[in-house]
């Protein structure tokens, strides 16, 4: 059971039908939404938002600004953010892995820590724009993803964290224990789960009846031209602990590429830095392609133009997509993603069967042909944070064939 290029193409869209941060959309007529598809004229500023323990564990870790406000004083302060992650994310070297699958010099950028309680991928995207929302005045945010999706997850979590009410808009996909426990998280954070056949007219019925909250949609993964520039700036991070002689500059960077805005990101930011690393993205669904993945960073460097000139000239030749190791679709293991797991796992490095195993079962499959430095970016953290008690009625009886046990 997989998810469909259609499906995920028709609920993105609901954040694209502008270019505006906070501009309105009318389709039809009735439904106002918010979206996040571009920049303009919201409110600029940091919000600390993290848990007690996060920003005591964050203490002088640079948090305060982006790697990008530092490479670009001329963006400090320019876009409203949340304080969710701890920043930089550390890397490693992976020395005994690397000799395993034939690498050279292998690396890896540790996204799994980007938080205390749940790191992953989504804590860079949802920094903006969640905080995005919240300079709008919305009371409600709208995403949408697989039963198990790590990005609805963390939008439940984060959310909630930051006083917005949240609704997610899941479509089905292979039952395992992960899906489980996500979805219960997910409705443990107070959540409105909503089962979805990948009509936008769902989204758009509840933003009819909850019109006075001005929901505010999110897309798909968290891959808008905001959430994407949260990614800009890890590429960023990663120059600064280059310039600081944490690790080499590499040559080939690794990244599994679902809904493609964290790979978009990283690419410009590498561009923007004057960098060489060429980026594998690597296919776990049917959406990436290169047009798009370049589209994702048009779109987030004009919206750093406005502030930046110098994103309108970055020009992205860097990056390239990896199509042979998705398999028969999104959230389907493929028997090289789980020996990638396999052999992952040997040395503590933990990944899923939708995206990081797969990106790994890349890197390995290709090791005699990637330019050494390479780097492993790890967007996968394994936890999930329990909330509050549920029980399975709280779910609408679609999703309840997900809870056993």
């Amino acid at each position: 059971m997989g998810i469909t290029r259609r499906q995920w193409l028709e609920l993105s869209a609901l954040s694209l039908l502008g270019c505006a941060e906070g501009r309105r959309v009318s389709e039809p007529p009735r439904a106002k939404l918010h979206h996040d598809a571009g920049g303009g004229a919201v409110r600029a500023g940091l919000v600390d938002a993290a848990p007690d323990a996060g920003r005591a564990a964050a203490a002088g870790t640079g948090l305060d600004t982006l790697a990008l406000e530092r490479r670009f004083p001329a963006l400090a302060g320019a876009l409203p953010r949340l304080r969710l992650g701890m920043f930089p994310t550390p890397v490693e070297r992976l020395e005994a892995l690397g000799e395993r699958v034939g690498v050279r010099e292998l690396w890896l950028k540790r996204d799994d820590r980007a938080a205390v309680e749940l790191g992953g991928s989504k804590v860079r995207k949802l920094e903006l724009s969640l905080a995005a929302a919240r300079a709008a005045g919305a009371r409600h945010v709208l995403t949408f993803g697989g039963v198990g999706s790590n990005h609805a997850l963390a939008t439940a979590f984060y959310g909630k964290q930051v006083g917005l009410k949240v609704a997610l808009f899941l479509l089905a996909e292979r039952p395992s224990a992960r899906v489980q426990n996500v979805l219960r998280a997910m409705l443990s954070y107070d959540a409105t789960v909503n089962a979805s056949h990948g009509s936008a007219e769902d989204v758009l019925r509840f933003s009819r009846e909850h019109a006075g909250e001005k929901p505010w949609v999110i897309a798909a993964g968290g891959s808008s031209a905001i959430g994407d520039i949260g990614y800009v700036s890890a590429a960023l991070e990663l120059v600064e602990q280059i310039e600081r002689g944490e690790l080499p500059e590499p040559r080939t960077l690794v990244v599994a590429a679902g809904t493609a805005g964290t790979a978009a990101g990283i690419a410009l930011g590498l561009r923007a830095a004057k960098l060489e690393t060429r980026v594998v993205a690597v296919r776990t669904s049917s959406i990436p392609t290169l047009r798009r993945v370049r589209t994702l960073a048009r779109s987030a460097a004009k919206v750093l133009a406005e502030h930046e000139p110098s994103f309108a000239d970055v020009q992205l030749s860097n990056v390239h997509v990896e199509h042979r190791y998705i398999g028969a679709g999104y959230a389907i293991p493929t028997a090289a993603g789980e020996r990638a797991l396999e052999l992952a796992g040997e040395h503590e490095l933990a990944l899923d069967e939708t995206y990081t195993a797969k990106a790994f079962a890349a890197l390995t499959g290709q090791s005699a042909k990637l330019e050494s430095p390479v780097l492993f970016w790890n967007t996968f953290d394994p936890r999930v944070p329990a909330g509050r008690k549920v029980e399975r009625d709280e779910l609408p009886p679609a999703l309840r064939g997900y809870w056993r046990g």
